[in-house]
C-alpha cells in the first residue's frame, strides 16, 4: 500500500498473518514472533530481490510485524508470502492541535457556564499515557506525577514541541485536568516540529502496552495522518488490551474515518465544539465520531522556548488535539471510580448529554459530560473548583498544510 502523500520512500510496515494456532493468544504469538523471525523473513526477501531488507523495529505486543527498510521490488515480493497479511509504506504523521472553559462545560448538561468544574473522582492510581511530542514532567501543573515513559523519535527526552504537554495538562493538570491526580507517562512519538513516522507512533503503541499490563490505564493520541491499516491495528489492540484509547478526530473539516487512527472503529475517536456547542469548523465528523468536546480556544500547560527553567507556563490551543484529552481525563475519572475497564468505552458514550452538538454533520451528537462519575449517580458534595481564567494572548499552532503521512499533532488556527 503506496500513500498518497507524506510516504517515506523505501521505508515499509510488515504486517504478519495471525497463525490459527495462536489467534486469540497474545502471549504465545509474543513467544513465537521476535526479532530473529523478522531478520530470517527479511534475509529471504533480500536474496530474492538482490538487495539488503534492514529490519528497523520488531512489532509483537499490538501485532506480529516489523518495520524495514527496502524497496518497493522487496516489498511487493514480502506482500506475496502466504504468512504475511499485509505491507504497507511507511509514513508521516503529525499533531492535531486547533481553552479553558472546556472543564466547566463537560461538567454540566446545559449552558451558560457557571464557573465551576465539579465532579465525583479525580483519577487517582489511573495511568494516563500522553502519545505525543512528550511531555514537560516537571511542569507545576502535574505536581511531580508526571514521567518519562518511552521515546521512539529521538534522543531528546523532553517536549521541545509543547504539544504534549498541552494535552497531559487537560488529561491531569492540576487546574486545567479534568483528572486532576492521575499519573501522567509521557511517551514521544513525534519530534521538536511535531511529525513522526507511522512506525515510529507505533512502536510507543506497543511499549504502552506492554507497560500498562496490570495497571489501571488509559491512553491518548492527539495525532493523525491519513489512513494507515497497520497504525489502526495498533490502537485497536491496545484498546482490547485493557488501555481505553481515546484519539482526535482530526482538523480537516472532512471524513474522520478517512484518517488514522481516528477512523479505527473500536476506539474512542474525539471531535471538537466551540463555547456555544456547534462543531468547531475545522474538526473531522461523521460515522467515526464517537463524541465531542472543547476543543477551541482551550488552556492547559505549555512550555517555555525561552525559559527551560519556567515551569509554569501556559498557552491557549484549538483542534480535536484539545478535545481528546478531555475524553481520556474522563476514562480516569471512570477508572478511579471503579467502573470496569471494559465498561468504561460504553459509559463515556452512555453518560454524554445528546442533542447538544449542532452542525454535527451526521456525527453521534454526543457530548461529553463528566458530572456526577462513579458506580453511583449520587451528586457529589465536594466543592466546586473554580475555572481559571483564559491566557491573555492565545497561542495556536497551524498544522493545517503539513503533508499528512507524517503523523501530525492535530492543532488548528
Amino acid at each position: 500500500m503506496f500513500h498518497e502523500k507524506g510516504g517515506i520512500q523505501d521505508e515499509w510496515i510488515v504486517v504478519m498473518k495471525e497463525d490459527s494456532t495462536t489467534a486469540g493468544n497474545r502471549r504465545l504469538r509474543n513467544r513465537i514472533f521476535d526479532s530473529q523471525t523478522a531478520e530470517n523473513i527479511a534475509k529471504q526477501v533480500g536474496n530474492s530481490a538482490g538487495e539488503t531488507v534492514e529490519v528497523k523495529k520488531t512489532f509483537s505486543k499490538t501485532m506480529s510485524g516489523f518495520s524495514a527498510r527496502m524497496s518497493t521490488k522487496a516489498a511487493e515480493l514480502l506482500s506475496q508470502r502466504k504468512d504475511v497479511d499485509f505491507v504497507e509504506q511507511n509514513g508521516v504523521i503529525t499533531v492535531d492541535q486547533s481553552v479553558e472553559w472546556g472543564i466547566d462545560r463537560v461538567d454540566q448538561r446545559d449552558l451558560p457556564l457557571d464557573n465551576a468544574y465539579d465532579t465525583d473522582g479525580d483519577g487517582s492510581g489511573v495511568f494516563a499515557y500522553i502519545i505525543d511530542t512528550g511531555v514537560l514532567t516537571s511542569h507545576d501543573e502535574f505536581e511531580g506525577r508526571a514521567t518519562w515513559g518511552y521515546n521512539s523519535v529521538d534522543d531528546n527526552d523532553e517536549d521541545c514541541n509543547g504539544h504534549g504537554t498541552h494535552v497531559a495538562g487537560t488529561v491531569g493538570g492540576a487546574t486545567y485536568g479534568v483528572a486532576k491526580n492521575v499519573n501522567i507517562i509521557a511517551v514521544k512519538v513525534l519530534g521538536c516540529s511535531g511529525s513522526g513516522t507511522y512506525a515510529g507512533v507505533i512502536e510507543g503503541v506497543e511499549w504502552v502496552e506492554d507497560d500498562a499490563a496490570g495497571k489501571l490505564a488509559t491512553a491518548n493520541l492527539s495525532l493523525g495522518g491519513t489512513s494507515s491499516a497497520a497504525l489502526n491495528l495498533a490502537v485497536k489492540n491496545l484498546h482490547a488490551s485493557g488501555v481505553p484509547t481515546i484519539v482526535a478526530a482530526g482538523n480537516d473539516n472532512d471524513d474522520a474515518c478517512n484518517y488514522s487512527p481516528a477512523g479505527e472503529e473500536a476506539i474512542i475517536t474525539v471531535g471538537s465544539t466551540d463555547n456555544d456547542d456547534s462543531r468547531s469548523s475545522f474538526s473531522n465528523y461523521g460515522d467515526c465520531i464517537d463524541i465531542f468536546a472543547p476543543g477551541r480556544g482551550v488552556t492547559s500547560a505549555y512550555i517555555n522556548d525561552g525559559d527551560a527553567n519556567d515551569v509554569s507556563n501556559t498557552a491557549q490551543l484549538s483542534g480535536t488535539s484539545m478535545a481528546a484529552p478531555h475524553v481520556c481525563g474522563a476514562a480516569a475519572l471512570l477508572l478511579s471510580s471503579g467502573i470496569s475497564v471494559s465498561d468504561v468505552a460504553n459509559e463515556i458514550i452512555s453518560r454524554a448529554t445528546d442533542g447538544k452538538v449542532t452542525d454535527n454533520n451526521n456525527s453521534a451528537n454526543k457530548l461529553l459530560y463528566v458530572g456526577e462519575i462513579g458506580p453511583t449517580s449520587a451528586p457529589t458534595t465536594a466543592p466546586p473548583t473554580p475555572t481559571p481564567p483564559p491566557t491573555p494572548s492565545p497561542t495556536f499552532f497551524d498544522c493545517g498544510n503539513q503533508a499528512l503521512f507524517t503523523m501530525e499533532l492535530l492543532t488548528d488556527d
